[in-house]
């Protein structure tokens, strides 16, 4: 009965993982941190790189950029993000939201999802070339910051993972010149999230 109960559960995961944000790549392996994948840079089409700057966003509040701020109940995290980004509803699940909406070469979103050990790799892409760093958000907590070309586009992801077992992800999947003219902002929102941990 027990063994039924935990394929059920395991089951109803996989679907909710899939069928809700469809951004997190589930894979059978154990929670590894970025050191342990050895992320690294990935060459482009072009051979130009993507390289992270600096986790420096001054220079954005001179911008005079207003932001709005999402509040996520179920999961119990906050992010801001520029009031001119036309966002979406919250899914139908509660787990987060799209932040950019109207341009299909723009996917920004924030979502949560509780970590399954020895299930999900919140590190894991197709694209293993992507490089890793740890940056501190806004309320001192350290998270971890990857970037890379996956399918000739800018893969730019933060992701949490807080000590009750909850990931907690920014994605964003753009073009070079969206990425390229966004950079900053895109840091500023990502440091943003606040977690109720």
């Amino acid at each position: 009965m027990q063994k039924k109960l935990v394929v059920l559960y395991m089951l109803l995961m996989t679907f909710i993982f899939t069928g809700c944000i469809e951004c997190n790549n589930i894979s059978s392996i154990s929670k590894q941190t970025p050191s342990q994948t050895g992320g690294s840079t990935h060459e482009s089409s072009d051979d130009s790189p993507i390289k992270l700057t600096s986790p420096d966003t001054s220079g954005i509040d001179s911008l005079g950029i207003q932001f709005n701020e999402y509040i996520n109940a179920r999961y119990g995290f906050s992010i801001k993000y520029p009031a001119e980004w036309t966002a979406g509803e919250e899914s139908d699940s509660g787990d987060g939201k799209i932040l950019y909406v109207g341009n299909p070469d723009v996917d920004i979103r924030v979502y949560a999802s509780n970590y399954l050990e020895g299930i999900s790799n919140p590190y894991h892409h197709e694209d293993k070339d992507l490089q890793m760093q740890i940056i501190k958000l806004d309320n001192g907590k350290e998270a971890t910051l990857m970037v890379g070309k996956q399918n000739d586009k800018v893969l730019y992801e933060m992701i949490y993972i807080s000590q009750s077992d909850v990931e907690y992800h920014f994605y964003v999947n753009v073009s070079d010149d969206f990425f390229q003219n966004n950079e900053k902002v895109l840091l500023k929102v990502a440091k943003s999230m606040d977690i109720l941990d």
